[in-house]
């Protein structure tokens, strides 16, 4: 959902149903809703709605207990402060490697998303990295340069984010994917979540499965975390791998410094 001054309100009501979503009520009026709107086309059906539905079809022993709803959403990043003071809402910010995000993208063969992330007021405190932007992007199409400038000026919001929001929780990607359970189990203390055996034994399961991925699922859950955290060293040309390692250097090693979950932030 992208919000402007034309859609702000539709929008603003439409975030409020997926909030709503942790109460039970507001859950099953929706998931009516959304039972009966699935004869109609995906693009007609109303998400809130539709989440509700698929819940209860798919889920129906855990449709009546949850209390909080979870937004995974990497396009809102820049939506989340706004997102965190008008639902008093807990943010967790994951920061993956520079290759790691580039090749996703070179992989699932997606365009950055430049020329709207430099009209985001936020991006106005990165003149260096918004000239670098504009000076490429006026010679000649370079897909590659883009994809590291775009993970250079998240990455450079998130380093300022993290002095100002110290409620906030960051994680490296890495060290996740290296030790999942302690890390989970440290991030659901911290979160006032109860991590049960049952969920310990869900994340042994689904981080642990050495099977090859399917190609065709975008975004497969069951997989070797371990192995994801050089999976780009094998996906990347050469080439293309140094470039990424060269430009992001400084950066990247800013985000270990401040993130590192070895340093004491995960106990």
């Amino acid at each position: 959902m992208r919000i402007t001054p034309g859609n702000a309100d539709s929008v603003k009501a439409e975030i409020d149903a997926l909030m709503s979503l942790g109460n039970f009520k507001d859950r099953a009026l929706l998931a009516v809703q959304g039972t009966a709107e699935r004869v109609l086309p995906a693009s007609k059906r109303y998400t809130p709605a539709r989440l509700a539905a698929r819940r209860l079809l798919r889920h129906r022993q855990d449709f009546i207990n949850p209390r909080r709803v979870s937004i995974k959403d990497p396009i809102a990043f820049y939506s989340s402060e706004w997102i965190a003071d008008t639902y008093d809402a807990q943010v967790v910010i994951l920061i993956r490697h520079p290759c790691g995000v580039v090749g996703s993208y070179l992989s699932l063969g997606w365009d950055s998303e430049l020329p709207e992330m430099i009209k985001h007021p936020v991006a106005e405190g990165y003149s260096s990295l918004c000239k670098e932007i504009a000076h490429r992007r006026a010679d000649q199409p370079d897909q590659l340069g883009d994809l590291i400038l775009q993970w250079k000026l998240f990455t450079a919001a998130t380093l300022e984010l993290s002095e100002r929001r110290s409620d906030w929780i960051f994680v490296l990607h890495d060290e996740l994917c290296l030790q999942p359970e302690d890390h989970f189990r440290a991030l659901f203390k911290q979160l006032d979540l109860a991590f049960t055996p049952e969920i310990a034994e869900k994340i042994k399961v689904e981080t642990s499965n050495a099977a090859e991925p399917k190609s065709s699922v975008q975004h497969q859950h069951n997989r070797d975390s371990r192995a994801l955290v050089d999976a780009w060293q094998e996906k990347l040309p050469q080439e293309d791998a140094n470039r990424i390692l060269v430009d992001t250097a400084d950066l990247w090693a800013q985000a270990k410094e401040r993130f590192s979950l070895q340093k004491g932030m995960v106990s």
